[in-house]
């Protein structure tokens, strides 16, 4: 994996921000997130069944599916990672990164740069590899 020289100091930043001993770093698809509106909450603290709450979400929140998903760097400490993992670690400019097979392949050959929103991984080509839904949409651009 290449990293430009942007997303180098915005990983730094965030690790050294992290205080955790002997960091490795993970790529996490993100959603923004969203507050659960009032009437959500009440049914899930009231025990509503689990139909009631998910026809509910839908139609309150809408389908989290169609949630455009960011790129983010979180650091994470070796020591509580399982020892399998370490399987995964890729030692990249100085960091060690952890490399799940899902996304193994992209990492291996791929170019991580900042985003407006967390980070993008690219092809040699410029074409987007994570995050998916930058991914799979079409000239879509609205998280860079």
């Amino acid at each position: 994996m290449d990293i430009t020289e942007a997303a180098m100091a915005r990983i730094r930043e965030r690790v050294s921000s992290s205080r955790v001993a002997d960091p490795v770093v993970q790529l996490c698809e993100c959603t923004a997130g969203r507050k659960v509106p009032p009437e959500l909450g009440k049914a899930i603290l009231e025990g509503a069944p689990e139909a009631t709450i998910r026809e509910l979400s839908l139609q309150l929140m809408g389908d989290s599916r169609n949630e455009p998903l960011y790129l983010e760097a979180f650091a994470q400490s070796r020591k509580t990672m399982p020892l399998l993992y370490r399987l995964f670690f890729k030692t990249v400019r100085g960091f060690v990164f952890f490399a799940p097979p899902g996304q193994r392949a992209k990492l291996k050959h791929g170019v991580l740069d900042v985003a407006q929103r967390g980070f993008v991984l690219k092809d040699q080509n410029g074409n987007v590899l994570l995050p998916r839904s930058m991914a799979t949409s079409e000239g879509s651009t609205s998280a860079l």
